[in-house]
């Protein structure tokens, strides 16, 4: 019995190892059903294996009520709600297995451990595990907001330089979205030409990519573009929102700055004391000795 434990943790490690391979690596369809099923019918397209089944099959959970699905960090961090459910049962897995597989290697040595030790150290790593990837993600989330904000005022500046141009709204919006290649700038073309193909106001584009990313920055520039003003006034108006963006990015880099310098007296503070001890210990040393 004893040497199956081994066996059995090693197998729960391997399930955990595979659902986080099914989740970083992308399946590949096959090419000939998605020809086929592009020109016959609407249905969804699965390819052959088990990592399609296994895709949907984690799709479906993160759609469940079992797991609360962050959808706008996820959007954020550019992670699908498959991968997601992946990460977190794949902590599970492995946080879980780990001590147990410790404990039985232990007792293949002949250190007798009882069982309730590695069994209360696999539920507190498994809700670990289960917990790591949620503070990955809302940290590469908190990333790419700063990053998607900087790119907004850089994208406000550049359509009011298109509208000043001789641009009308719609066609400077496209245009100032095609001057970068990062994800951001991609994602805000994207908006708005699916806005455009829906045969609505490019800027509308904006208003739902706000909503998906929990952006309320682009909320600002439909709003600006609703007023119905000309080419100039909107300009004018968002060159205004850009630069106010900037100076509230600004104040916040500063604030986040001065929020790391007072987090480091502390350490400084105990370096140096530790520096002067270090200094005045072979001193005191030395005295308390002749003192003697």
């Amino acid at each position: 019995m004893m040497a199956l434990l081994p066996l059995a943790f090693g197998a729960f490690l391997g399930l955990g190892a595979t659902l986080l391979v099914a989740g970083l690596i992308p399946a590949h369809p096959d090419m000939r059903a998605v020809v086929a099923g592009s020109a016959t019918s609407h249905q969804p397209v699965s390819g052959h294996g088990w990592r399609p089944h296994l895709r949907v099959s984690l799709e479906r959970l993160a759609e469940s009520s079992l797991v609360r699905t962050p959808h706008q960090r996820l959007a954020l961090a550019r992670l699908s709600p498959a991968r997601y459910v992946a990460y977190k049962i794949g902590g599970l897995v492995a946080g879980a297995a780990a001590p147990l597989l410790l404990g039985a290697v232990l007792m293949l040595l002949g250190t007798p451990v009882a069982l309730v030790i590695p069994a209360g150290f696999a539920l507190a790593c498994a809700g670990v595990g289960f917990l790591v990837p949620d503070a990955l993600i809302r940290q590469r989330a908190e990333r790419a907001k700063a990053q998607v904000r900087e790119a907004v005022t850089a994208y406000l500046t550049l359509t009011a330089l298109s509208l000043r141009s001789g641009l009308g709204l719609d066609a400077a919006l496209m245009e100032a979205a095609r001057v970068a290649d990062t994800w951001i700038w991609r994602t805000i073309y994207q908006a708005l030409d699916h806005a455009v193909l829906a045969r609505q106001p490019a800027w509308e584009g904006l208003r739902a990519l706000s909503r998906e990313l929990d952006v309320p920055e682009l909320v600002d520039i439909a709003d600006i573009a609703m007023t119905g003003s000309e080419g100039t006034a909107v300009a004018d108006a968002l060159m205004a929102r850009a630069r106010a963006l900037r100076h509230q990015i600004l104040a916040e880099q500063r604030g986040q700055a001065n929020e790391i310098n007072e987090k480091l007296v502390v350490p400084i503070a105990l370096m140096g004391l530790t520096f002067l001890a270090m200094l005045f210990y072979p001193v005191i040393s030395r005295l308390l000795e002749t003192t003697i």
